[in-house]
C-alpha cells in the first residue's frame, strides 16, 4: 500500500487506537480485537518490549491491518520501518525523522502542541499533525489555533469525523439492568427478561416483601 493510500485510508477510519501494553503478546491480542471491532488500523507505543518484533509479527499475522510505530529517534523510525511498519508517529517533531519519511515515502504524524510547532510539522511535509498531550484541554488546543490555521479551499476534502464503531461479535453486550425495589432501599439487578437471568432472585419482587406503610398523621 503506497503512501497516499494509507493517508486516505486514515481519513476514511477517522481514529488510530494506541497499543501501550506492558508485553508483546499483549499487543498483538489487542490489535487483534481492535481489528475484530471493526478498526484496520493501530498504532505500536514504543515502550512495549520488543516493539520492533511486535511490527513484523502484525504485518504477518494481520495483513489487512495497518500497522503503525511511535518512534523517539532516528534510529527508531529506520528500524520499525524496516520491519514494515506502514506510518511513524511521534510525540514531538523532529526534522530528520520527517526527512527520513519523505526520502522513504512513509507517513509521517508527528505530535505538536503551539502554533509554532504545528505550522514547522506541516512545512516539513507531516502527513497529519496530532495535538499532544491533549488532555482536558484538549479542545482549547484545537480550536484556537484551528481557526488561523486550517484554511482549506472549497476543493478540498471534508475531514472525516471518527465513525460509530460496531461491537466485537466475540464480546456480547452486558445485560440491561433494572431497578426493583425490594425494601427501603432500591438495588440494580439484571432484568428477568434476559435471557439467562430469569431465575435471578431480584428479578421480582412482590408488594409482600415491600415494607408495610406506617401512618405518621397524628391522631
Amino acid at each position: 500500500m503506497k503512501r497516499e493510500e494509507i493517508r486516505n485510508k486514515i481519513r476514511e477510519i477517522g481514529i488510530i487506537p494506541s497499543v501501550r501494553v506492558k508485553s508483546a503478546e499483549l499487543a498483538l491480542f489487542a490489535v487483534e480485537y481492535i481489528a475484530a471491532g471493526g478498526i484496520p488500523i493501530a498504532e505500536i507505543a514504543a515502550t512495549i518490549p520488543g516493539c520492533t518484533q511486535v511490527i513484523a509479527d502484525l504485518r504477518q499475522r494481520f495483513p489487512q491491518v495497518i500497522t503503525g510505530a511511535e518512534v523517539l529517534s532516528l534510529e527508531d523510525a529506520e528500524r520499525q520501518f524496516e520491519a514494515g511498519a506502514q506510518f511513524l508517529t511521534a510525540p514531538a517533531f523532529q526534522p530528520e525523522i520527517a526527512d527520513f519519511c519523505r526520502q522513504h515515502d512513509c507517513v509521517f504524524i508527528p505530535g505538536a502542541l503551539t502554533p509554532t510547532e504545528i505550522l514547522a510539522a506541516h512545512r516539513s511535509g507531516a502527513d497529519y499533525v496530532k495535538v499532544f498531550p491533549s488532555a482536558k484541554s484538549a479542545e482549547k488546543n484545537t480550536s484556537a489555533p484551528s481557526r488561523p490555521l486550517c484554511r482549506r479551499s472549497r476543493s478540498s476534502p471534508p475531514v472525516a469525523s471518527p465513525r460509530a464503531l460496531p461491537r466485537p461479535t466475540s464480546m456480547p453486550a452486558p445485560p440491561p439492568l433494572a431497578w426493583v425495589r425490594t425494601s427501603s432501599r432500591a438495588r440494580p439487578c439484571a432484568s428477568a427478561r434476559v435471557p439467562g437471568f430469569a431465575s435471578s432472585p431480584c428479578a421480582s419482587a412482590s408488594s409482600s416483601n415491600r415494607p408495610a406503610a406506617r401512618n405518621t398523621k397524628p391522631d
